[in-house]
């Protein structure tokens, strides 16, 4: 078949490795970290920083690579978009629009532009005019890093912030805007020609760290007017832009009936969020994933339409340490279970370290509601 590069090695990549070679491609996956899932069992592993992009693009001359795939962090996608400025490889969206999504300054001004439902962001002329409690922010950094919630009116704790943003951020950059309260989630939707032709709702919650999502179930009864608006904004937003065929993936906080776009991007989740799709429904997220970017249309089995009880969960530890073992509070019904290390590892605080992704589920309604609650409230297990 074809000659593949998966710009990617984390375990989270997986899915869309196994969906590759499924397929019968030749793939390769590049990595700077040899201790990566994908580069101790990839057959074709190749030991690269791909932020270099110029030795990227040398290894893809090299290989006679014919279908360039992104993975599961922003960067891996920002390179690939980086790499296919002249439109070689199918599926990737152009820096342009990748710049305006990825970066959250940039993804404010154009939603405001377009009348979706965002957060005020104040500029540094507007100081004095600040509503506290507000959010400070990287434009373009990820897993929670550099953001700080102000709850007053306080100009050091602004400007250590402000200081904290741009020292996590690629560029520089930091944006202020204002603390919206409610409920996290997440809608992942597939387009085609501007319009969503499958799409899904997960409920997120950051339980070891403020800013980073270390829980999330799939919802099924998900409000059909709030789910309205998600798809009116998500379409709206891919005709205006021209997206690309493929994953349009949106973080967003709903309050009642009120909804605020957070963060879009056009990579597959990390954390294994394909895996719960795929276990809690019957749709076939990483293979549709892969697709647009081997030039080949979607080919669904089935829909999210079908409800499984299965939650997943990154075991992490907010105060760092090393791992012995992982203790359960109650029989857990542990429907797939990814190890990040082993015992005697060193951990990093939350959300830098992860022992492991945890995919447990229930007989019932309320088993599982008792199962993911004391997920929520870190009483489900302890670390030592």
């Amino acid at each position: 078949m074809a000659k593949v590069l998966l710009v990617d090695t984390n375990a989270s990549a997986s899915p869309l490795y196994r969906s590759l070679c499924n397929a019968g491609h030749e793939v390769y996956v590049a990595g700077g970290n040899p201790n990566d899932f994908l580069a101790k069992c990839g057959k074709n592993y190749v030991n690269l920083d791909y932020s270099d992009t110029h030795a990227l693009s040398e290894l893809i001359t090299k290989l006679e690579i014919d279908y360039l795939v992104p993975g599961c962090n922003d960067l891996s996608y920002q390179v690939c978009a980086i790499l296919n400025s002249d439109g070689r490889f199918p599926g990737i969206e152009t820096l342009e629009n990748n710049e305006i999504l990825n970066n959250k300054e940039n993804f404010r001004s154009f939603a405001r532009e377009q009348g979706l439902p965002v957060p005020r962001v104040y500029s540094t002329d507007d100081l004095k005019k600040i509503e506290f409690p507000v959010i400070v922010k990287p434009v373009d950094s990820f897993s929670g890093r550099g953001i700080t919630i102000i709850q007053e009116d306080n100009r050091h704790l602004l400007d250590t912030a402000i200081t904290e943003a741009r020292k996590q951020s690629r560029s520089g950059g930091y944006l202020i805007e204002e603390y919206v309260s409610g409920q996290l989630h997440s809608h992942s939707a597939f387009i085609a020609n501007g319009s969503i032709v499958a799409d899904m709702i997960v409920e997120e919650h950051c339980t070891a760290n403020l800013f980073a999502v270390d829980t999330s179930r799939v919802l099924t009864n998900f409000p059909a007017h709030v789910l309205h608006i998600l798809r009116s904004a998500t379409q709206k937003m891919a005709k205006t832009l021209q997206l690309k065929d493929g994953l349009v993936h949106i973080q967003f906080i709903r309050k009642d009936d009120s909804v605020w776009l957070i963060e879009p991007t056009r990579r597959c989740p990390g954390d294994l969020y394909s895996r719960l799709i795929e276990m809690a429904t019957d749709l076939n997220y990483a293979d549709n994933y892969v697709r647009p970017f081997l030039g080949q249309p979607y080919r669904f089995t089935s829909d999210a339409s079908v409800k499984r009880l299965v939650m997943r969960h990154t075991i992490t530890d907010p105060e760092g340490g090393h791992f012995w073992a992982l203790h359960f509070n109650e029989a857990v019904e542990v429907s797939e279970y990814v190890a990040l290390c082993i015992s005697g590892d060193p951990i990093k605080p939350a959300p830098s370290g992860r022992v492991g992704i945890l995919f447990a589920s229930a007989p019932d309604d309320q088993a599982f509601e008792k199962l993911y609650k004391n997920a929520i409230n870190r009483n489900l297990y302890k670390l030592d």
